[in-house]
């Protein structure tokens, strides 16, 4: 029989809160891939998360995993908040949860005005727009849609852009 204690040590060595073997994989995507996803709506905090689950990685790891080696993404992958994936995850995370997310989210996209004519144009415009230009800021995406005759206020802005993030564009 399992005790309680083995299966909070079980969580713990899942969750990578306990000593790793000293040939297990240590860097930033793998920390990531492990975990399948690190909450990450405070970029800063999710460095540290996966700082306490590796052994000698720091923030500017993190950062060049996701800016120069784009071998993690900060998007909208799980529960409706930024999580950090890796990116060889998003080929399976993406069609398995972006469905459920979206048509959980209809209902508040009818309150911001984002109508499915609104969504598939914006979608179509920041496909265009990464195409052409690379990668974005969030700032910079919005103000591309503007750009494009879909402008966006208040919660629109982010519920748009998490649409298309479910979606695989962004």
């Amino acid at each position: 029989m399992i005790t309680d204690n083995h299966v909070r040590l079980l969580r713990q060595r899942a969750q990578r809160l306990t000593p790793q073997e000293p040939d297990a994989p240590t860097g930033v995507a793998q920390v990531v891939k492990d975990l399948c996803g690190l909450q990450a709506q405070d970029a800063f905090a999710a460095a540290l998360a996966i700082r306490v689950r590796s052994t000698g990685l720091l923030n500017d790891d993190v950062e060049r995993a996701r800016v120069q080696e784009r071998s993690i993404v900060r998007t909208w992958g799980q529960r409706g908040t930024l999580h950090l994936l890796a990116t060889e995850d998003l080929t399976w995370l993406l069609p398995l949860l972006g469905p459920l997310f979206i048509a959980g989210n209809r209902r508040r996209y009818a309150e911001l005005g984002l109508d499915e004519d609104t969504l598939t144009k914006g979608v179509r415009a920041l496909r265009a727009v990464l195409a052409s230009q690379g990668p974005l800021t969030r700032d910079e995406l919005v103000e591309q849609l503007a750009h494009h005759g879909i402008r966006l206020a208040g919660q629109a802005r982010p519920y748009l852009l998490q649409h298309a993030a479910l979606e695989g564009i962004i």
